[in-house]
């Protein structure tokens, strides 16, 4: 009589597991991984309108804005002239380091944004964990996500349900399904 090892039994306990899964619990996993892909959603919005934000400022508004700064510094009485040639020599570089930086950081914003939009739209139809942990962990990182401040929370929030075993097993479902369907047409 040949010994079962663990890993065998535990494989049969998945798909068990699969075979036992039925549609209420199919809607009860895409109701608790609703709220986070959602939220994670409305995160990426707000970070491509913050970018879009940043855009207008960057080409209408920011060279205006470095020659006022210059010119506030000229009029200054009190600032000796070597101070405000220092001065202005600093703006110089900042402004060089600004223009060469910012569309930089737009390129790094809209590829985790759009990453975590599809990230969040696949958790929401339990369609793609690694998508939705990619979504979840680059919504967590600031200067990345572009909208940190909602990104931690709604991060943390999409990880905790991402990790709860209904909705795991609900991923390995979908996943199953999708992988037979994709079998039946080759």
């Amino acid at each position: 009589m040949a010994m079962e090892r663990d890993d065998d039994r535990y494989a049969r306990d998945d798909r068990d597991d699969r075979d036992r899964f039925d549609s209420r619990d199919l809607e009860d996993a895409k109701s608790k991984v609703k709220g986070p892909a959602i939220a994670l959603m409305v995160t990426a919005v707000i970070s491509l309108l913050g970018l879009a934000f940043s855009a207008f400022s960057y080409f209408v508004t920011m060279k205006s804005d470095f020659d006022a700064q210059r010119a506030k510094m000229d009029a200054d009485p009190n600032m000796p002239a070597q101070t405000k040639q220092d001065m202005k020599g600093m703006m110089d570089t900042y402004e060089k380091i600004v223009t060469v930086a910012l569309p930089v950081d737009w390129l790094i914003v809209i590829a985790t944004s759009l990453v975590i939009f599809v990230g969040a739209m696949k958790m929401k139809n339990l369609s793609g964990s690694g998508w939705a942990r990619a979504a979840a962990i680059l919504a967590m990182i600031p200067c990345v996500s572009g909208c940190c401040l909602l990104g931690l929370p709604f991060g943390i929030w999409a990880l905790m349900v991402l990790s709860n075993r209904d909705v795991k097993r609900a991923f390995a479902v979908t996943t199953s399904k999708s992988e037979r369907i994709d079998d039946d047409y080759r």
